[in-house]
């Protein structure tokens, strides 16, 4: 009886988790796409880019070597 208790209450704990990251990374993205006044499409990579079906920006932004 016990048992079922604990299996119910990590379910939720997981579920609670799982809720609130997407919502704390969303949250996070949309900060920083309305920090960067439109510029943030030319920090995606281009393999997200090409998922979305944008145009692919010349723009390199990164770590130079």
């Amino acid at each position: 009886m016990y048992h079922r208790q604990f299996e119910r209450a990590a379910r939720l704990n997981r579920s609670k988790a799982i809720f609130f990251t997407l919502v704390f990374h969303v949250i996070l993205l949309g900060a920083l796409a309305s920090g960067s006044k439109g510029d943030w499409q030319k920090y995606l990579p281009s393999a997200v880019q090409d998922l979305f079906g944008m145009e692919q920006s010349e723009e390199v932004v990164g770590i130079k070597p």
